[in-house]
């Protein structure tokens, strides 16, 4: 029981909150990029520090930029709805993206941009530790997978394994070993690059937008379409997370009792 204890230690949810409190103290006025010289502010992601699931989508907007926090316009708002749909609330996920700046007029962050940043992100994965990670939108399906010839099309709801950070692998978790669970083995000396995790691709709710509509008043999306499939993957991926949740409390119980 020492070891385990030990072992869960660092992930404690106080322990959470102040890492990413000193992360963001690290990143709020960033230079590491072009991008500093016309956004306004940072945005550094929001949520909840010990959430299951992790959403990352490519950049913030120009909305985000003005008030510091992520999906919070139109692409925002559809966001909401979906979760809302599949009884998901927004405040029990992490929202970011894979870069913390708006690039101007909206752009597609460059390469180098997102390498600037990548260490913020890969922090922000470490500390809350989830379940999932989903990819919203082909550049971060490809970028998190490293793997450009990938399409949101067809890939979208499929479970990936994919190099770090992103990547599904047999892990342990405060020292038990747990098939198919993907948490780092927790101890004090765990190196970025051995941490991977699940991922699923879905449609970047800004991409649904465009050709979907919301009936505010039924609170309903039109028939078919792309929203309808992310509802789908969402679902999907609520129902893989508390089967993981439950296959890990299973074990931690077990190993209590030994």
């Amino acid at each position: 029981m020492g070891n385990l204890i030990q072992l869960r230690a660092p992930w404690t949810t106080e322990w959470k909150q102040r890492e990413l409190e000193s992360l963001w103290e690290q990143w709020k006025d960033c230079d590491r990029c072009g991008l500093c010289d016309t956004r306004k502010n940072v945005v550094f992601g929001e949520g909840n520090p010990n959430a299951d699931i992790i959403l990352i989508a490519d950049r913030p907007g120009e909305t985000e930029d003005g008030e510091g926090r992520p999906f919070i316009g139109r692409a925002g708002n559809l966001l909401d709805s979906l979760l809302q749909i599949v009884d998901l609330p927004r405040e029990e996920i992490f929202i970011t993206n894979l870069v913390g700046c708006w690039p101007p007029e909206t752009r597609e962050p460059t390469k180098l941009e997102m390498e600037a940043c990548f260490d913020r992100l890969t922090r922000i994965i470490y500390i809350i530790d989830p379940y999932i990670v989903i990819a919203a939108g082909k550049l971060a399906l490809i970028t998190l997978t490293r793997n450009r010839s990938l399409s949101i099309e067809k890939e979208h709801g499929k479970l990936f394994s994919s190099p770090h950070p992103s990547a599904r692998v047999k892990g342990e978790r405060e020292g038990m070993k747990i098939p198919g669970v993907v948490m780092p083995l927790k101890d004090d000396d765990k190196q970025m690059h051995t941490l991977e995790y699940d991922l699923v691709p879905i449609y970047h709710p800004a991409y649904i937008g465009r050709f979907d509509s919301f009936d505010e008043d039924k609170g309903t999306f039109s028939p078919g379409g792309y929203a309808h499939q992310t509802l789908d993957d969402l679902n999907a991926i609520k129902e893989r997370v508390q089967r993981m949740k439950s296959e890990y409390e299973t074990a931690r119980t077990q190993m209590e009792r030994m």
